[in-house]
């Protein structure tokens, strides 16, 4: 555990205690700044990101479909590209 301080950039401000801990940097338990990405919240391709929440659920497979995904909403089932993928056919004509 390592123990720093720092100074905000703000006038009559005091000095903030930065605690070390598990890739995470704490000040004074209020704000968690990321040690790798140095944001808060943790950049999206950051490995200590969590994932986003799932708006649906796939109707086909059961997996999450996160904001930004594509997705089908089929009579009311919602289901994600993969599943459609896997549905996709041509038709072709055989007369035989």
């Amino acid at each position: 555990m390592s123990v720093a301080f720092f100074r905000p950039l703000m006038q009559n401000t005091c000095l903030y205690e930065i605690i070390l801990n598990h890739n995470f940097w704490k000040v004074k338990g209020e704000i968690t700044i990321c040690d790798i990405c140095l944001q808060f919240p943790c950049h999206p391709r950051c490995p200590n990101a969590t994932d986003p929440p799932a708006v649906f659920v796939c109707s086909g497979c059961g997996e999450d479909i996160v904001d930004g995904e594509d997705y089908w909403d089929i009579l009311g089932e919602q289901f994600c590209e993969d599943c459609i993928d896997e549905a996709r056919g041509v038709a072709t004509y055989d007369p035989d």
